[in-house]
C-alpha cells in the first residue's frame, strides 16, 4: 500500500493506493527413488522401494503419476488426498512397495500442470525406469548322501533366476568322487 497527503489543504483526506503482486513459478517435478540396498546397481525380489514425485509451482501443480502409461494417482489442486502432503506451491506423492516383484519392472512417470491463468498450463514431466532381477538360486540333488565304492550316484543341479547360468560347475564333487571309485551321472 502506498498513502500521500496533501500539507497544503489539511481539509482533504490522505489517498491512497494499493497494489497486488502474484508471484508464479513454472511447474518443476522431480523423481526420487531409493537406491537398491547394498550399493547394487538393480534391485532383487524382495528389495523395498519408495519413489517420490515432488512437484513444485505457483499456483500450485497438479499431476499424474503412472505405471507403464496407467494411472497410479492422480491429484487436483483443490482436492484432499490423504497420500499427498501439500505446502503452499509443492505436492509430494510417494509410491511404496515393501517387497518388489517381478510385475515391478516398469517405467514410472510423473506429470504436472500448472496454470497462470486459464487457458496458459504449462507442464513438465520425469521418468524412471525400474528393472527387478529374480536372484540367481542353484539346487543340487544327489540319489545318495553317502556312496559305496563302486556305485552310481545321480547328481541334478538346477540353477533359476533372471540371469541363469547356462552351466554349473561341479569340479569339486567329480573330484571327491573319482577318489571314492564313485561313477556319476550328472542330470
Amino acid at each position: 500500500t502506498c498513502s500521500t497527503k496533501n500539507t497544503i489543504n489539511s481539509q482533504e483526506k490522505p489517498s491512497s493506493a494499493t497494489l497486488q503482486i502474484n508471484v508464479y513459478l513454472h511447474t518443476d517435478v522431480s523423481l526420487i527413488t531409493t537406491p537398491p540396498p547394498r550399493g547394487r546397481p538393480y534391485y532383487l525380489t524382495g528389495d523395498p522401494l519408495t519413489i517420490t514425485c515432488l512437484v513444485e509451482g505457483a499456483p500450485r501443480s497438479s499431476f499424474t503419476f503412472t505405471k507403464d502409461n496407467s494411472v497410479i494417482k492422480s491429484y487436483k489442486n483443490d482436492s484432499s488426498d490423504l497420500n499427498v502432503t501439500t505446502s503452499d506451491h509443492s505436492v509430494v506423492y510417494k509410491y511404496k512397495r515393501s517387497k518388489l516383484d517381478l510385475n515391478d519392472n516398469a517405467e514410472f512417470t510423473c506429470n504436472s500442470t500448472n496454470s497462470f491463468k486459464s487457458g496458459n498450463a504449462n507442464t513438465d514431466s520425469e521418468k524412471v525406469v525400474i528393472k527387478v532381477y529374480e536372484p540367481v538360486r542353484v539346487t543340487m540333488s544327489a540319489s545318495s548322501s553317502y556312496p559305496s565304492l563302486g556305485s552310481e550316484v545321480i547328481i541334478s543341479c538346477t540353477a533359476t533366476g533372471s540371469d541363469t547360468p547356462s552351466s554349473v560347475t561341479l569340479s569339486k564333487v567329480i573330484s571327491i568322487m573319482d577318489r571314492m571309485n564313485v561313477q556319476l551321472r550328472i542330470v
